[in-house]
């Protein structure tokens, strides 16, 4: 999560370093297993879902190199990641209520972002018209309240005007509301992709969608319902 809390108070500065670095990232370097879906949206066809507050919520690209105000949004050891991810990607979208910026997502045109490719060890085939959707993150107050869905549709349309044609997005297994919500505008699974990762060795393995991969995916949800996915 890129937004720093409300409380912004030397107890919450702790505890955010303590989860990050702690509890995620030295734990993921000991020992990871991670499963993802690789999900794809024809941007013609995007389901651009209607919602009351998507009029709201103002939605300006900007490019990267212009997005220093998202720097002060975040803590300062998420920073540098930050701003890494800011200068691999081709633009970024920035949601404005009330002229407060409450999320923002970022893509890149024509490949998978560097340091995902990196880290992640996942390669996927891009032609120069297709768009990798890196990120959404959206700032704790402002969840399930439609910001998502407006950002795929200012998003969607601007791509469009573009001449982009595929929207491409990697899920966690784990995060079953935005398998959700992808799959509801229109996104459709394509692969599995396997990470494991040992005293920071890793292993990766990217399995086109079939009964053996559907079956792996099933077994790594561990008991949650993902046969949406498959319909």
């Amino acid at each position: 999560m890129y937004f720093k809390p409300h409380s912004n108070n030397i107890f919450s500065h702790l505890r955010g370093w303590f989860n990050y670095y702690i509890r995620y990232k030295f734990r993921c370097f000991i020992q990871m297993d991670s499963y993802s879906v690789v999900m794809r949206s024809y941007l013609k066809e995007m389901k651009l879902i209607d919602r009351w507050n998507l009029h709201k919520l103002q939605i300006e690209p900007i490019v990267p190199r212009n997005a220093e105000k998202l720097y002060a949004l975040v803590y300062p050891w998420r920073r540098r990641e930050l701003r890494e991810l800011l200068e691999n990607n081709s633009l970024c979208f920035v949601g404005k209520l009330n002229g407060k910026i409450i999320s923002y997502s970022l893509n890149s045109i024509g490949g998978i972002d560097p340091k995902i490719e990196r880290d992640l060890g996942l390669e996927i085939p891009m032609g120069p018209r297709d768009v990798w959707g890196v990120d959404i993150v959206v700032a704790p107050p402002a969840r399930g309240k439609g910001v998502e869905f407006s950002i795929f549709k200012n998003g969607s349309e601007f791509w469009r005007s573009m001449g982009m044609e595929y929207l491409y997005a990697s899920v966690s297994l784990r995060d079953r509301g935005s398998l959700k919500m992808h799959k509801r505008v229109g996104f459709k699974p394509i692969y599995i992709h396997y990470l494991r990762r040992r005293f920071g060795f890793q292993k990766s393995q990217l399995m086109p969608i079939d009964n053996k991969s559907v079956a792996i995916a099933e077994r790594a949800a561990k008991g949650a319902n993902i046969s949406f996915l498959w319909k």
